[in-house]
């Protein structure tokens, strides 16, 4: 058959398929909304005459049968008794309604037995005088109602009980309840509160393919379950279904799964051990795949044990090519992560030399969940942690609570979100936020042999895979280089690939490296009480990625490892644009608001908010720090500094960054200006920064005064006027010695010239 035949025949088999569900969807309505009077409705043989309230259905054999609606049904279960009594029964406690007894009979499991003997009971009362009748009724309806409350508390569903209730006579709306019926899958056994295993693995195992059904109760299991969950939704009461295990720090194990949803289902261990567990979970997939599987409204606690809430880790081995699983497809929405004794979520991928190891881990979404407590036992006390390599993701919308380490880690994943996040209560002293990538070199994981001309790379050698987004690095191959895509040659292999940056480099040896790339961090924020906040991180993301509009404060900025004591702590960033952000330094004995270190290049701070005020030491706002170069503080940014402390500095080899004017916070506009008072003697400025537009020299000299300042402190282009009446002649301090620069005059203004190549200061 021609293509565009079978499209004919699918689009006409589609087109059938809409009409018959659209008419089913009709008759469902009038099922629900219908009158037992209804002039436009039938009786039950298909006629008009008699008891109406009946309306056509179309069952699955294409047979057109008549249904009572819901208002028929009541007049049936009641059986006859007046519109009185049927109101004063349906007002009281409405028990015989007829969606009453099917929701009761189908989610509740009451007893076929129990609708007979309320009805037999009705039957009775209608002899009574009407006073003592609804009396009589309103008992009855109470006494139904305590039942109900029984099989609430202890319900039993399973096909047999469905089956009892067909066989007592009990009328469901055929085709809705009838479906349900016969598909949805419940346990064989309702929860014995002692071993229920047997009973949740067959559970599941007749779960695949269809619509299942996990009552309320405490359903313990006593071995780790391990199953596949395809083409599945399996869903539990809400708050009061829980799937409990004692026996281990696991509880269930996912193996190969796709097109799954999971709903409204608590899963705990109570197993208690102090001992690290780093590879498994409450629920977790190791070394399996998992596709279009979903977790929703559940909840995950592990309060005695040192493991994680939920794992998906398809290649948690590293480098290990034998490792061929993916995740594709993975959402935990609106879930609860509380009491837990290690890390909350862990999304792992360290196939770091795989040709696909960017696709391996993709489309994973956390958003809208709860992170209370966690890190009881481990010093691991994340909520989240993307590890390893990944595209596509969201981490939006959650809120965190009393952890131990950090709220959100990304340490390779592009491509994705982390927005709309709140962060509270910091006492045992964790940060909000954490972007630092893995370095696979750092694992002996991919490096290659190649040139670059243009924007075409020619690899002639490869250890590992390459792949779009990989990072390259080598001494003459310019920042922020990185492979867009390949153009020829065996996947990852030698070949050619276009880069992103134009240049030329002969051939050479060539590291790759991981970079965070279009990420977008956005409103994120800490409410409340920041006490015990340690600093946030930025590291080794690159121009495609946008910061903006976060609030991140900390109290405890000298527990924050490698960093110098800040609030926010920016490393080896290359064009990375930050806007709108506050970061406060409220640690008296700590050193700085915002900290740029090792290669962090060309990025940029606009109208920003950045507050060091409640530090003690002569400590700056700002400071540049290492090899970074090029970064700039710019628009309407306010900047409030220490009392004794500068607004900004720079040390070692940071260069050319600058601070734009700004507000110090009291509604003066500062500029990109400094007047510096030198005292009657040689002076050494190894952290005075001269990243300033115009610097004015002052100060009663006696004799002509030598100015040494860092290497890299002076800003190329920065203008300086000595205002004393002696001369000043600039010196630079090198590692290997001083080195004498130009001598400028009393009163005169120079343009200062840093020259890196000289290794000496000139005045232009």
């Amino acid at each position: 058959m021609a293509i565009d035949d079978q499209l004919a025949v699918l689009l006409a088999q589609n087109a059938d398929l809409f009409a018959t569900y659209e008419e089913w969807a009709n008759g469902q309505i009038m099922l629900l909304a219908g009158a037992a009077d209804d002039p436009n409705s039938f009786n039950e043989a298909g006629g008009k005459t008699g008891a109406l309230g009946y309306y056509p259905v179309v069952n699955v054999s294409g047979q057109t049968i008549y249904v009572p609606c819901m208002a028929r049904l009541r007049h049936i279960a009641l059986d006859g008794v007046t519109d009185a009594l049927e109101s004063s029964v349906v007002s009281g406690e409405g028990l015989l309604h007829a969606e009453g007894a099917i929701g009761d009979l189908l989610r509740l499991n009451v007893p076929a037995s129990t609708l007979d003997e309320a009805r037999a009971g009705i039957r009775n009362d209608v002899a009574l005088t009407p006073q003592s009748g609804k009396a009589a009724i309103d008992q009855s309806a109470a006494s139904l109602s305590e039942r109900i409350s029984d099989a609430k508390s202890n319900p039993s569903l399973s096909q047999a009980n469905i089956a009892a209730a067909y066989a007592a006579g009990v009328a469901f709306p055929d085709p809705v309840a009838r479906a349900l019926a016969n598909n949805v899958v419940y346990p064989s056994a309702p929860a014995n509160g002692l071993d229920d295993t047997a009973t949740i693995v067959d559970f599941f195992a007749r779960a695949q393919g269809r619509v299942a059904f996990l009552p309320a109760g405490t359903w313990k299991v006593k071995s780790l379950i391990v199953s596949a969950f395809n083409r599945t939704v399996i869903r539990g009461v809400p708050g009061l279904t829980t799937i409990e295990g004692d026996f281990d720090y696991r509880v269930i194990r996912m193996i190969d799964s796709s097109d799954a949803t999971i709903e409204d289902i608590s899963f705990r261990t109570t197993y208690a051990n102090t001992t690290e567990d780093a590879t498994f979970a409450v629920v977790y997939c190791n070394l399996n795949s998992l596709r279009n599987v979903r977790f929703r409204r559940c909840k995950f606690s592990a309060p005695n044990a040192n493991t994680s809430g939920f794992n998906a880790f398809p290649r948690s081995r590293i480098n290990n090519l034998t490792d061929t699983s993916v995740v594709d497809g993975l959402w935990l929405e609106d879930c609860i992560f509380e009491d837990i004794g290690r890390i909350a979520i862990t999304l792992m991928n360290r196939g770091f030399t795989a040709q696909d190891r960017y696709t391996a881990f993709q489309k994973a979404y956390v958003v809208g969940c709860t992170f209370k407590n966690v890190g009881l036992i481990s010093q691991y006390g994340f909520a989240i942690s993307l590890d390893g390599v990944g595209q596509i993701f969201r981490v939006n919308n959650n809120y965190m609570e009393n952890l131990r380490d950090i709220g959100i880690e990304n340490t390779g994943f592009s491509h994705g979100q982390v927005i709309g996040n709140r962060g509270s209560k910091f006492g045992r002293g964790w940060r909000m936020l954490t972007m630092n990538t893995t370095d696979p070199t750092a694992q002996g994981a991919v490096s290659c042999v190649g040139s670059i001309s243009g924007t075409v790379l020619t690899v002639t050698s490869v250890v590992g895979g390459l792949a779009p987004m990989c990072c390259l690095a080598a001494g003459t191959i310019a920042a922020n280089t990185y492979i867009v895509k390949q153009l020829t040659g065996a996947t990852g292999g030698p070949g050619t690939y276009s880069v992103s940056v134009p240049q030329t480099v002969a051939s050479t040896a060539i590291s790759v490296t991981v970079q965070i790339s279009n990420v977008e961090v956005r409103d994120n924020r800490m409410l409340g009480d920041p006490a015990g906040a340690v600093p946030c991180y930025f590291l080794g993301m690159d121009a495609s990625c946008a910061v903006s509009d976060n609030y991140f404060i900390t109290t405890n900025s000298l527990n924050s490892g490698a960093n110098q004591g800040e609030a926010v702590y920016v490393k080896g960033c290359y064009g990375t644009r930050f806007a709108r952000e506050t970061y406060i330094n409220a640690d008296p004995a700590g050193r700085y608001a915002l900290t740029l270190t090792g290669t962090a290049k060309f990025c940029d701070f606009a109208d920003c908010h950045f507050d060091n005020s409640a530090n003690t030491s002569a400590f700056a706002t700002i400071r540049f720090t290492d090899s970074v170069i090029r970064n700039t503080v710019s628009g309407r940014t306010t900047i409030v500094k220490p009392a004794t402390g500068p607004y900004a500095d720079q040390q070692g080899s940071a260069l050319d960054n600058s601070v734009a004017p700004f507000d110090d916070g009291t509604s003066t506009i500062v500029g990109n200006y400094k007047t510096l008072s030198l005292s009657d003697a040689d002076t050494t400025l190894l952290t005075e920064p001269i990243n300033y537009g115009f610097i004015d020299i002052t100060g009663a000299l006696t004799a002509a005064r030598k100015l040494t300042v860092g290497a890299g402190m002076v800003r190329s282009g920065c203008r300086i006027r000595n205002g004393t009446n002696q001369a000043l002649q600039l010196v630079l301090a090198t590692s290997a010695g001083s080195v004498n620069g130009d001598i400028i005059a009393a009163g005169a203004s120079v343009t200062a010239i840093y020259s890196r190549s000289a290794g000496t200061v000139k005045a232009a």
